[in-house]
């Protein structure tokens, strides 16, 4: 059914199409033959004021203290649907990295039971752990010292917002259509499937001042995606559709 009304969309030259990334609009472009002029780019925003607030970096840091008070550096894999937003290569990374003090949060919807016993088959159980679902990412993102997300495919993954907007350090592929909205201010690996890659991309941030400087780049251009701009984008587009519409009626 969503199929059939893509196609239908895609088919019909009245129809605009907002995309959150060029990923997806240049797809659009090259295997749909949709115009590039319908197409309305705009990422989505994020709420900076929640996403690393002085109320959830101390939040954070109690959990921090709770979970895991051994830990040097933990960074975070915040998804759902494991398999496809590249957990395999994170855990085959971890694994290459000979760091005690390296630790993984897992936060998010799975079924957590087969990728423990991935887990403890290479040897890192005891540096990863799983919080499932969560609806205070906001505190977690306060707890830990950077995301990664080396996803297969993701038109726009929010939790890159979320995290840049919580200052922290990203580890992400070109596959994630939400990077392109933070250029300069993230780690991209060009392999989705790549986990001496992935294990060397972490290696620079074991320096505490590169963690602060990317997290910093990073919630200075994820602010600038803020809800009021977007919904001023929104209701320019709306009028202009609208208002060509009503041209082609009086016509």
């Amino acid at each position: 059914m969503l199929l059939s009304i893509e196609a239908r969309v895609f088919s019909d030259p009245t129809q605009r199409i907002q995309c959150a990334s060029r990923l997806v609009a240049d797809a659009l472009v090259a295997d749909h033959d949709v115009s590039p002029e319908r197409i309305l780019l705009l990422p989505n925003a994020v709420d900076a004021d929640r996403y690393g607030s002085p109320a959830a970096l101390e939040a954070g840091r109690r959990l921090r203290v709770e979970l895991d008070p051994e830990a040097e550096r933990i960074w975070l894999f915040p998804a759902s649907g494991w398999r496809r937003k590249g957990l395999p290569v994170v855990f085959e990374a971890l694994s290459r990295i000979r760091d005690p003090g390296l630790r993984l949060w897992i936060a998010g919807r799975d079924d957590s039971r087969p990728w423990r016993k991935t887990a403890s088959g290479l040897g890192i159980a005891d540096r990863v752990r799983f919080l499932g679902p969560r609806n205070d990412l906001e505190v977690v993102y306060g707890a830990v010292d950077g995301m990664v997300l080396p996803t297969r495919y993701d038109a726009f993954a929010n939790v890159t917002l979320e995290a840049a907007a919580s200052g922290l350090p990203i580890i992400t592929t070109r596959s994630n259509g939400a990077a392109e909205w933070l250029e300069g201010a993230v780690s991209l690996l060009e392999s989705t499937n790549d986990p001496i890659a992935l294990a060397q991309a972490f290696a620079p941030f074991a320096d505490l001042e590169r963690r602060r400087n990317l997290g910093q780049r990073a919630r200075e251009m994820a602010r600038r995606l803020d809800w009021e701009r977007h919904v001023s984008r929104l209701r320019d587009e709306y009028r202009r559709i609208m208002d060509a519409r009503t041209d082609r009626r009086v016509r």
